[in-house]
Parts: C-alpha cells; sequence; structure tokens
C-alpha cells in the first residue's frame, strides 16, 4: 500500500493510531497523541512496520454500497 500525508496507519504489532505526516523513501515520519503525558509525539517508521487503519466512515459507506446492490 502506498501511504500518503494524512493516512491513519498503526504499527503491525499495535499501538496507538499514527498520523503520516510525509513519506521519504522508505520511511514516514508519523505523529500521534500520546494520551500517558498529553504530548504529541513523532518518529520515523519504515513503512514495513505501518498498516492502514479503515476509516469507520469509508466501511459504513461501502456496507451501505453493498446494500444498494
Amino acid at each position: 500500500m502506498e501511504f500518503e500525508a494524512g493516512t491513519i496507519v498503526s504499527l503491525k504489532s499495535g499501538g496507538p493510531p499514527l498520523t503520516v505526516v510525509e513519506v521519504d523513501g522508505e520511511q514516514a515520519r508519523c505523529i500521534w497523541f500520546a494520551h500517558s503525558d498529553d504530548r504529541l509525539q513523532e518518529a520515523r517508521i519504515p513503512l514495513a512496520c505501518l498498516e492502514a487503519i479503515e476509516d469507520e466512515e469509508d466501511e459504513d459507506d461501502e456496507d451501505e454500497d453493498d446494500e444498494e446492490e
């Protein structure tokens, strides 16, 4: 999957939702809100470690499309 700025992702190993800020080669700069210390965190993460999180609204739209067919 291609990631772009604004894509919501998570680590394949689990953890909080992350927002891709930019993709640079084989890494993505991601940010997330850490509830433990109420701070915005940032890290560069290899793309191989990330997977996209499907937006619940997108899933609802797909379900409605399936029902119409």
